[in-house]
């Protein structure tokens, strides 16, 4: 009864998770290209705050996306397609701490000019 249910109506939910994300991650590509290009019109691109933005749409869009994921870990039928999902999922997380690991300072972009002592 619960697998039937499952069956039928979790891949409903799954696409709509999915597709909420690819709509998070148009809108916020666009909202990001818009004020690019305003910036770009004006000379004065805010650049921190385009990143800053970017990233936190990116990583919204990554959560709805990997919730499907998780979701789909219950309709799994073989190993072969639990695999597969492992390495999606695994892949999808470490996109997901990339942004905010660029933003936090985690990364640091090596410098062509010597600072000043």
């Amino acid at each position: 009864m619960l697998a039937s249910f499952f069956d039928h109506y979790l891949p409903v939910v799954i696409d709509l998770l999915e597709f909420m994300g690819v709509v998070v991650i148009v809108i916020t590509a666009t909202k990001a290209f818009g004020i690019y290009l305003k910036g770009v019109l004006s000379r004065h691109i805010e650049d921190d705050q385009i990143k800053t933005d970017f990233s936190k749409g990116l990583g919204m869009s990554l959560e709805f996306l990997l919730s499907a994921e998780v979701l789909k870990t219950i309709i799994i039928h073989t190993k072969d397609e639990l695999m597969v999902l492992g390495i999606i999922m695994g892949l999808r997380i470490i996109v997901g701490f990339l942004p905010q690991l660029m933003h936090s300072g985690g990364f640091k972009k090596p410098s062509i000019f010597k600072k000043a002592a």
